[in-house]
């Protein structure tokens, strides 16, 4: 519901404005509101075909230059992330991994034109051959609004280390 209304506001603001090339700062602030939920759900939407890997979904929802970096490792492109994918897919299938918990807290959001850099913190658990993990891991997105929707252009990881 708060989606909605948000949505709606922004709608009603945008008409409102239309012609006079200039934004109240309550009603800019509306606009941030609006952007920044709609860019969350469609981060909360990109984890969710992650952890059922849904490849269709995933290779729309990044864009056609996408990079992919985990950890220390060189960044990867979009054509062999995916093919990670499928492995990844296969391991859940044969249950050599087994997800128990995947969620994303922590996020950061910093606006810049079209684009959008997140940070947050990732929080995964369950067992890869046969093996317990319980991980936490920061990430940094970069996202890019492209042909009308928030689209992942890249990502970098590194595990938490535990504090001292």
């Amino acid at each position: 519901m708060r989606s909605i209304f948000i949505l709606l506001a922004i709608l009603l603001t945008a008409c409102q404005q239309a012609g006079t090339g200039k934004q109240e700062p309550e009603q800019q602030k509306l606009l941030e509101l609006g952007r920044q939920e709609v860019l969350r759900q469609s981060i909360q939407r990109f984890n969710e075909a992650f952890l059922s890997v849904d490849r269709e979904a995933l290779d729309s929802m990044t864009t056609a230059n996408y990079l992919h970096t985990n950890g220390s490792f060189p960044p990867i492109s979009k054509d062999i992330w995916l093919q990670f994918l499928d492995r990844r897919r296969q391991m859940i299938a044969d249950s050599s991994l087994q997800i128990a918990a995947y969620e994303m807290d922590e996020m950061e959001i910093q606006f810049h034109d079209d684009a959008a850099w997140v940070s947050g913190l990732i929080r995964t658990k369950g067992l890869r051959d046969s093996v317990a993990f319980d991980d936490e891991i920061r990430v940094s997105h970069l996202w890019v609004w492209e042909n009308g929707c928030w689209k992942r252009a890249a990502f970098q990881d590194a595990k938490r280390l535990p504090l001292e």
